[in-house]
């Protein structure tokens, strides 16, 4: 005999009998009232979790621009920043012994190492006639292939 779909006997005066069994018989009830009462009971003991916003940090460049604080410890900070990043900036000039050439020149023999004529010195961006002619020809023939 199959037990599937049949329930369990109801037991009175339990709290499954109240709330799942849906019983509302005097003995059910005192013990629904009791769980009810023991939960309050239980809630009112716990102390509330406060929750709010955080107290904005003044004087930080975070609650000038995050926040948007503009009280006068928040400006006066930024103000103070703004100049001193512009006093840095023009401080960290390089001494003309440590300025780096824009353009390098390169060796001649570093220039001469290809031949004209070739794809490699059409490529490398020689711009005499043999290499506008023959090394690009041959340059597109490698770049098909």
């Amino acid at each position: 005999m199959s037990t599937q779909g049949k329930r369990k006997p109801l037991t009175h005066g339990t709290l499954s009998g109240y709330q799942h069994y849906k019983c509302r018989c005097n003995k059910c009830r005192a013990v629904k009232l009791a769980y009810e009462k023991k939960l309050k009971e239980q809630k009112g003991l716990k102390k509330p979790e406060l929750v709010g916003p955080k107290p904005i940090a003044h004087g930080t460049s975070n609650s000038y621009q995050y926040y948007g604080c503009r009280c006068e410890i928040c400006s006066a900070f930024m103000r103070g920043y703004r100049l001193g990043s512009k006093c840095e900036s023009a401080l960290q000039v390089k001494p003309e012994g440590e300025l780096t050439p824009v353009i390098q020149i390169k060796s001649e023999e570093y220039e001469r190492q290809r031949i004209c004529g070739t794809a490699e010195a059409y490529s490398f961006g020689c711009t005499c006639e043999l290499c506008l002619t023959e090394g690009r020809s041959q340059y597109l023939k490698m770049v098909v292939v």
